[in-house]
């Protein structure tokens, strides 16, 4: 079904003879996987023999015109929000979200999380306006975050986690650079009036930074669907847009060329992204793959318990199972010793995180 919203297409192979629940587990996991919305435009291009149970497809419309009203909440909060700091005399660029969704063929099914935003170096008057005029402001070393009219905002200091790992400290500069030239940055699109929109990453940034977040929810056990079809669309919308050369290299030089053509390859034989688009032609590493794969589709994100010694037992498994994720996206920066050290300090920094999961 992603495969038919995401391109237009009609495949229906895999569809004829569905039983109800067969159905339903698709449409659980369409949700778990964030992309409950777009899977539904997949879903409606089949051919209504093929479609499910009445009821389910109700069910299924409904959620989807929720994320519709979820999505113009957050378009509109975003330009409340770049109104408001603009009379302020700060810009404001938003990230992913709503600027995200425009790559897709019907934007308001990609759902968005929060607002991202990036007020060009005005980090400190973004939290000091923050504090006068929102609620539930929260300070950190990355992003802080504040609540408007719902909605989680964060104000990105960094981009990356520079405390992290070599990569990010080596990434975060080069990202800050690409956006130092507002006149070349696109905007929001908005046909309706003239009023000030908020900037959009360009697409050099984002063939960087979509790329390490994507490769940083997979080591955290937290990448999705969503994120792949996030990758996939860039690519077909904007693969023409970036420098592909420079992108290639800064991937060589950080290592990060291995994740790269593995993510491409899942967007190619998994979401069906012609081959054309992919911006490089180095044999794809088929076992990092499959694996990445599996760990969006299976992989235990939670426990259900709250007794403190399984929660405990089951983040020290994890902890141990996922090393060879970041062998594949930080290389030996990405080491047991390095990760357990910056486990301890997040720890005593935020002892209340200590048995969330």
């Amino acid at each position: 079904m992603l495969r038919n919203a995401l391109w237009g297409r009609s495949e229906e192979g895999a569809f004829h003879g569905l039983t109800v629940s067969e159905w339903e587990k698709i449409y659980a996991a369409a949700v778990g996987q964030g992309v409950q919305a777009i899977a539904f435009d997949g879903m409606m291009r089949l051919p209504e023999t093929l479609q499910p149970p009445r009821t389910l497809k109700l069910q299924w419309g409904i959620n989807a015109a929720a994320a519709e009203k979820r999505f113009n909440h957050y378009l509109t909060a975003t330009r409340e929000l770049t109104a408001f700091f603009h009379r302020h005399g700060v810009d404001t660029m938003v990230l992913k979200g709503v600027g995200q969704a425009l790559d897709f063929s019907v934007p308001d099914h990609r759902e968005s999380g929060d607002i991202d935003l990036w007020l060009f170096g005005q980090y400190e008057k973004g939290m000091q306006l923050a504090t006068e005029h929102f609620s539930s402001v929260k300070r950190g070393d990355k992003h802080s975050s504040f609540v408007y009219d719902g909605i989680i905002v964060e104000n990105h200091r960094h981009f990356l986690d520079v405390r992290l790992f070599a990569v990010n400290r080596l990434l975060e500069p080069r990202l800050q650079i690409l956006l130092q030239d507002k006149k070349q940055l696109p905007r929001l699109p908005n046909e309706e009036s003239h009023t000030h929109e908020p900037y959009l990453p360009s697409a050099d940034f984002n063939a960087l930074f979509l790329l390490i977040h994507t490769a940083t929810h997979f080591t955290t056990c937290d990448i999705r669907l969503r994120h792949l079809c996030d990758w996939a669309r860039f690519l077909f919308v904007h693969g023409d847009e970036f420098d592909k050369q420079a992108w290639q290299k800064i991937l060589q030089d950080t290592g990060l060329d291995r994740i790269a053509n593995a993510l491409g390859m899942l967007a190619t034989e998994q979401l069906g992204l012609p081959v054309e688009y992919l911006p490089n032609t180095n044999t794809p590493d088929r076992e990092l793959a499959a694996k990445i794969w599996d760990s969006i589709l299976h992989e235990k994100r939670s426990i259900q318990s709250r007794n403190p010694l399984r929660i405990i037992c089951f983040k020290i498994r994890r902890f141990c199972a996922i090393q060879w994720k970041y062998h594949a996206v930080y290389g030996r920066k990405g080491g047991l010793a390095t990760r357990l050290r910056l486990s301890i300090q997040t720890h005593i920094r935020y002892p209340k995180n200590f048995l969330k999961v």
